[in-house]
């Protein structure tokens, strides 16, 4: 299990502790995370845009090029967004700040 932070639209923290090997999206879902995910996880839509701390992004995997042409469509991208359907959660995530855009 990783501790993972999401802060919420209304600016909330809820601390979690995520299943290694699911993804940001399904460990919102599982914790009633108000997160999108349109698509269901296909990298298709772009509803479930996140920021990412960056002490944690250099220790993720990078975005694959079909992420990156779904982030070129979201509203509000950031050097540190990622989709939450993409990130698949490890314990080199431990503390890892997760931010749903407004």
């Amino acid at each position: 299990m990783t501790k993972l932070t999401f802060i919420d639209k209304n600016k909330n923290q809820i601390s979690v502790q995520a299943e290694n090997g699911k993804s940001i999206l399904d460990i919102a879902k599982e914790n009633n995370i108000d997160l999108m995910g349109a698509c269901d996880g296909n990298c298709a839509c772009g509803t479930c845009h996140v920021y990412i701390d960056e002490e944690t992004l250099k220790k993720i995997e990078p975005a694959t090029e079909d992420e990156e042409n779904v982030l070129d469509i979201v509203f509000n991208l950031q050097q540190n967004s990622r989709l939450a359907c993409q990130v698949i959660v490890n314990e080199k995530m431990e503390g890892a700040i997760i931010t749903i855009p407004e």
